[in-house]
């Protein structure tokens, strides 16, 4: 206690710079605190994000469909998964599709298309484009051969609500099949939709291939998206039964593998620009100690000659620097959690900014917003780090104020 008492009086005595190093500690450590929560909130929005770009969190498709997309594997039986599915507690909605990849022609030109057939009562678990419609209705249970386009789609094929448009595609037999579909919505100018996507009914998409029941996948929604390999898992072991369709059951990371890679490496790089940062900051936390060892000759050489060890004498310097770090951390954390209670309520749409929504997938993300998230052990481990290397820093001044001979150092003038 006593040495903390000395370093503590020698912290005061040199207020200026005692400040000066506590406000560069603090000031990283809440960039570091900052750059950590705004990734951890931006990662739990990608996770929410790949769910409905995915369609769901786990999906089934016929065994060989993702890997090949052949318009000719499907789910022929969707009422056997969706019964099986509705056993687990954990799905909270089960969503058929139909994915057809087609030319579709206007009699102004014809643009490659993904068509999605969707039910449209089951995928606004996941997405409710009627939301973004510009014009006419969306998918409505009366219309026959009903399309609804991106305004980009709309524009290049020169269509309006009403017009005809074919769709030229590959039935499940492998021969080619065309469709007639009438325009009967037009979303948003500014949904930042995809040319490429167009969306109908999942009758009128099943009767372009020849499907009748059929599907090429159902994804599964959970309420807890953390349950996903569990449910998978389960699922895998209710569709197994001897004589019954082969099936592939994925969750959405199997899906969408480069999400968790780009995830992966954002974190690396994070970390990496943290490390650089707080170097450089050790480095002159060390530097502003040695002086204050160097300025402080003649006290610590009295200090000696009143029966300060060496060790103890390091540990005035190394005291000194734990002190710093604790208020330096104190202030650190206050800071940032004074902005997190500030920002994360609300926090910034990144769609406003950028002057229109977010799409992705053919899914447009409705809630996509910069904001921050508190990972605890995060906060603990990157406070404990930054610590280390505070205290680490003073090795050398401590190591160097025992090296002073009291006699020598009591000849010195301060």
């Amino acid at each position: 206690m006593q040495l903390v008492r000395l370093a503590w009086r020698s912290l005061r005595r040199s207020r200026a710079r005692t400040a000066i190093s506590a406000t560069t500690i603090s000031l990283s450590f809440f960039v570091m605190l900052f750059n950590f929560s705004l990734k951890d909130a931006s990662y739990q929005q990608m996770l929410r994000a790949a769910v409905k770009v995915a369609g769901g969190s786990v999906l089934v498709h016929a065994e060989g469909w993702q890997e090949s997309r052949a318009a000719n594997l499907l789910v022929t039986s969707p009422g056997r998964v969706v019964e099986a599915a509705r056993r687990i507690p954990e799905v909270r909605a089960v969503i058929p599709r139909m994915l057809i990849e087609g030319l579709i022609s206007s009699t102004r030109g014809a643009e490659p298309v993904r068509l999605q057939g969707v039910d449209r009562q089951a995928q606004s678990a996941v997405s409710d484009l009627a939301r973004f419609l510009a014009q006419g209705t969306y998918l409505e249970p009366n219309e026959d051969q009903p399309l609804v386009v991106g305004p980009k789609l709309a524009r290049k094929l020169a269509v309006k609500l009403g017009d005809r448009v074919v769709l030229t595609a590959t039935d499940r037999n492998g021969e080619m099949a065309r469709s007639l579909f009438h325009v009967s919505g037009i979303l948003e100018p500014r949904t930042g939709l995809e040319e490429g996507v167009a969306f109908t009914s999942l009758a009128a998409a099943s009767a372009v291939v020849g499907a009748k029941a059929a599907c090429t996948e159902i994804g599964l929604l959970l309420a807890d998206d953390n349950r996903r390999g569990e449910v998978a898992s389960a699922l895998r072991a209710a569709l197994s039964a001897p004589g019954e369709q082969r099936l592939e059951v994925l969750t959405w990371e199997q899906v969408l593998p480069e999400l968790q890679g780009t995830i992966r490496s954002d974190k690396a790089l994070t970390y990496l620009l943290v490390l650089v940062i707080f170097v450089v900051v050790g480095f002159g936390i060390a530097n502003t100690l040695l002086t204050s060892v160097l300025e402080r000759v003649r006290e610590l050489g009295l200090l000696s000659a009143l029966g300060l060890t060496p060790v103890r004498t390091a540990g005035l310097v190394l005291a000194e620097s734990g002190l710093l770090a604790i208020f330096s951390l104190s202030l650190g954390y206050a800071l940032m959690l004074a902005l997190h209670l500030a920002f994360t309520s609300q926090g910034i749409e990144v769609a406003a900014l950028a002057g229109m929504k977010v799409e992705w997938g053919g899914v447009i993300l409705d809630d996509v917003r910069l904001r921050t998230a508190i990972n605890p052990a995060r906060w603990l481990f990157g406070g404990a780090g930054v610590a280390l290397i505070v205290v680490a820093s003073a090795l050398y001044p401590a190591w160097k104020a025992t090296r002073l001979e009291p006699a020598q150092a009591m000849r010195t003038y301060e």
